[in-house]
């Protein structure tokens, strides 16, 4: 008998044959990959930065908007793509769309 673990809600193997028995069991449940997991959702700040990219806005408008550094609007980007693991901003509005951090069509 294989011995899976859960972590955090997480299931991990040992063995090929864990493996297997992870897979299995995710089908069956419904239940994600760890590599398929967002690790955080983004703090309330980032979700207004992430709604204004969504907007169209530029780094500048969204930092004197939020009367923040244009710095600190990059940082909040930056940490956004980190959590949602992409790399370029089309990329993160497609997952933020994909995952509903951000409200369309409303």
């Amino acid at each position: 008998m294989a011995h899976v673990t859960m972590i955090n809600g997480l299931i991990g193997a040992r063995s090929c044959d864990e493996l297997n028995m992870v897979m299995r069991y995710q089908i069956r449940s419904g239940t994600k990959a760890s590599s398929e997991r967002r690790p955080q959702d983004p703090t309330s700040r980032e979700q207004q930065v992430l709604e204004l990219i969504w907007l169209g806005l530029k780094s500048r408008e969204i930092a004197g908007r939020l009367k923040i550094s244009i710095k600190t609007v990059e940082a909040h980007r930056a940490t956004v793509m980190k959590k949602v693991r992409v790399s370029n901003t089309a990329r993160l509005l497609k997952a933020a769309i994909q995952d509903r951090l951000i409200p369309i069509g409303q």
